[in-house]
């Protein structure tokens, strides 16, 4: 996945996920001399501070959201 890609996927900006390659925190695969691809595997395991999609339990039928009014 390029950089572009990797960054909407992740939730990052662009400089904000090259920021994290260098830092040693994402592993990038080096493209060409210019660009950076990213595997999948390597963005799920990175950890988002405030927002992980696959993380979020699912809403129970009791939650206050479903009460009908």
């Amino acid at each position: 996945m390029t950089t572009r890609q990797a960054a909407a996927y992740i939730g990052l900006s662009i400089g904000a996920l090259l920021r994290a390659r260098r830092a040693g925190r994402v592993k990038g695969v080096r493209l060409n001399e210019k660009d950076w691809g990213f595997y999948r595997s390597v963005l799920d395991k990175y950890p988002r501070r405030y927002f992980r999609a696959n993380l979020l339990p699912p809403s129970s039928p009791n939650s206050p959201d479903s009460i009908p009014q």
